[in-house]
């Protein structure tokens, strides 16, 4: 990773653009003229903080966080999730506004409001969002405003090396074209999705819209097995799914695991798979990421995205 020479680092961000996942712990950075030595982290394991841990938005615009065992809800209603390679997190609500719903980041302990509305987002690796709007538009979040981008899209997916993909608006089989950002221009590449993520390599993984999923290695489609209805990579590479077994919270969570789809608890309808970020939900006084009034089916009090008990 090329950072900074001779700097103590903790977090996450670098912000020379480059970002490492160092669970909270310290690293000291030495270099010399001839290049960096490898930095040797302070590891200080968190059972929130570590590697693939997904984001999902159930049937009820619920919003839940794997811990590795179990589901824990976070406070707020969302209809789509997006987290970045230094565990920013930002979700497009369930209050209807103009452009979609409005948009949501994760900021000490709260959802925080920012000017706008879509309904798809994800989040590059400095935590600045990309989204899709109602209208089919792409915009970049500067950090103040947002920056319209060329183009139209259906879904968008950033990597945690910043590669940008999205699914455009032409029909062709297999769902709409799939394109990424290269020299200022979105490039078409071969084939047809309706979902798509980014791995932390820049290498995306699609639905198409026969629910077949398909990864992008070296210059070509590679067909996995099973079917799906959204897909989330985490910053280690590992895959999640949301399937097509319907069960309560919407449909069933699986990790890709030993060439093998595993399924865990819950039942969900989007997700996001959180790199190294930590979010520690506490109650929140007038929910403004709350669906507009009939809007939404109410949801079953529960703890997990699929079970009310």
């Amino acid at each position: 990773v090329w950072v900074p020479v001779n700097a103590a680092i903790r977090g996450f961000r670098i912000s020379d653009g480059c970002v490492c996942c160092i669970d909270f712990s310290e690293i000291t950075l030495n270099a010399s003229r001839a290049g960096i030595v490898a930095p040797q982290p302070n590891v200080q394991p968190n059972a929130w903080n570590s590697a693939a841990r997904p984001w999902v938005v159930n049937a009820y615009g619920q919003i839940f966080q794997w811990t590795g065992k179990q589901w824990r809800r976070i406070p707020g209603h969302a209809t789509d999730v997006g987290i970045g390679a230094n565990g920013a997190v930002w979700i497009i609500g369930a209050n209807k506004v103009r452009g979609g719903y409005g948009i949501f980041r994760w900021e000490n302990g709260r959802w925080v409001q920012v000017p706008g509305g879509a309904v798809r987002i994800d989040v590059g690796p400095d935590g600045r969002p990309w989204i899709v709007n109602a209208s089919n538009q792409i915009f970049q979040w500067t950090g103040s405003e947002w920056m319209i981008m060329p183009g139209l899209a259906k879904d968008i997916g950033i990597g945690s090396d910043g590669s940008a993909w999205v699914i455009g608006t032409n029909e062709v089989k297999g769902g709409y074209g799939i394109y990424r950002w290269k020299n200022g221009v979105w490039t078409r590449v071969s084939g047809g999705a309706v979902r798509i993520d980014v791995g932390p390599d820049g290498s995306p993984c699609v639905i198409n819209s026969y629910e077949q999923i398909f990864q992008w290695i070296g210059d070509e489609w590679v067909m996995m097995p099973g079917r799906a209805r959204d897909i989330g990579i985490g910053g280690d590479g590992s895959i999640w799914i949301i399937g097509t077994s319907k069960t309560l919270g919407g449909y069933g969570i699986y990790q890709w695991a030993k060439g093998l789809w595993k399924r865990v608890s819950g039942g969900a309808v989007a997700i996001s798979v959180n790199p190294c970020g930590i979010a520690r939900p506490v109650p929140v006084e007038g929910d403004p990421t709350a669906p507009s009034e009939g809007g939404s089916e109410s949801a079953p009090s529960g703890v997990s995205p699929g079970d009310s008990r």
